[in-house]
C-alpha cells in the first residue's frame, strides 16, 4: 500500500516506524503552529517557531526537548542559532514584482506585501519540516492555538499588506485532525508502536 500512487514515500514510512503515541501527540501539538504560505508559484507548509521560550509555545508543548525529539525521528529540523527566511522563488531568492503571497492559518489568512524588486523574504523562525514531516503535516492538521494568529501577525507586521484579515474556510479541506492518528497509534498496538500498513490505509481512505 505504501508503494501505490498517493501513499507515503518510503522515507515517510520509515519515519512512521519510529513514531509512538507520545511522538504522535507531540507532532499534533506542533501542527497547531503550522501555517501554509502560498504564492503564484508554490505552496509551503511550515511550523512557525520564532522564540521557543515564548509562553505561547511552552504552554502548548512546543519546547526545546520536544522539537529535538521530533528532529531525531526525522520529522523536522530545528536550530535556535539560525533564523530562517522563506523565498518564493527557490532559484533566485526573489518574488516577481506584485506577486501575491498569502499566509493561511486554518480558516484565517494574512496578505503579505512582497512587491519589492529584490530581497523579498519572510522570516519564519527556527524550524522547518523535512520532506517526511511535510507529507504527514499535509494530511494531518492539528487544532488551532488560541492567540497564535495574532502572535504571528505581530511577528510579521513589517510584511503585512492592506486588507490582511480575511476569513476563509477552504484551508481545512482535505486535512484530517491529527487526533485520529493518535487514536490509530493507541489502538493498533499494545506496545505503542505504529502498524503503518493499517495507518497508511486509514489515512488514505479518509474523504
Amino acid at each position: 500500500q505504501a508503494n501505490t500512487p498517493g501513499a507515503f514515500s518510503r522515507r515517510a514510512v520509515n519515519v512512521l516506524s519510529f513514531l509512538d503515541k507520545g511522538d504522535a501527540e507531540a507532532f499534533a501539538k506542533l501542527c497547531g503552529f503550522v501555517w501554509v504560505i502560498e504564492t503564484e508559484s508554490e505552496t509551503e507548509v511550515m511550523p512557525l517557531v520564532f522564540d521557543i521560550g515564548a509562553a505561547i509555545y511552552e504552554s502548548h508543548g512546543a519546547d526545546f526537548v520536544t522539537l529535538n525529539n521530533l528532529e531525531s525521528i526525522g520529522l523536522l529540523r530545528y536550530d535556535p542559532n539560525f533564523v530562517l527566511n522563506f523565498f518564493s522563488d527557490r532559484n533566485s531568492g526573489k518574488l516577481a514584482s506584485q506577486e501575491k503571497c498569502i499566509a493561511r492559518y486554518f480558516d484565517r489568512q494574512l496578505f503579505l506585501n512582497m512587491s519589492k524588486d529584490v530581497d523579498n523574504s519572510v522570516r519564519i523562525g527556527h524550524t522547518f519540516f523535512t520532506n517526511a514531516g511535510k507529507e504527514l503535516a499535509r494530511i494531518c492538521r492539528g487544532k488551532p492555538v488560541d492567540g497564535f494568529y495574532e502572535y504571528v501577525k505581530e511577528q510579521w507586521k513589517q510584511y503585512l499588506a492592506e486588507a490582511d484579515t480575511s476569513e476563509q474556510d477552504s484551508i481545512g479541506e482535505g486535512y484530517a485532525i491529527l487526533d485520529e492518528l493518535i487514536g490509530f497509534v493507541e489502538s493498533d498496538s499494545t506496545d505503542g508502536s505504529v502498524n503503518h500498513d493499517d495507518l497508511i490505509y486509514e489515512l488514505r481512505s479518509k474523504p
